[in-house]
């Protein structure tokens, strides 16, 4: 299980989150701030999956960055 930030843009906000719970493998871990950030984690199997996962969360239109965060 790994965590994350993604930071995305706020005028679609609500199809980027619709767009993130949709991903297998990642659950939002917070809510979403004012400043277009969000916490996630991902709930994974193996380093493909997470792989995998952490690629469809930057190929979401509307998010600009997903960055690894230490817990």
């Amino acid at each position: 299980m790994s965590y994350f930030i993604v930071t995305f843009d706020t005028e679609v906000k609500n199809e980027v989150l619709k767009a993130l719970k949709s991903v297998p493998g990642v659950a939002i871990n917070g809510v979403p701030l004012a400043n277009g950030t969000v916490h996630v984690k991902t709930v994974t199997r193996s380093l493909d999956d997470e792989s995998a996962a952490v690629h469809a969360m930057e190929d979401i239109f509307g998010v600009i960055d997903v960055r690894w965060i230490e817990k």
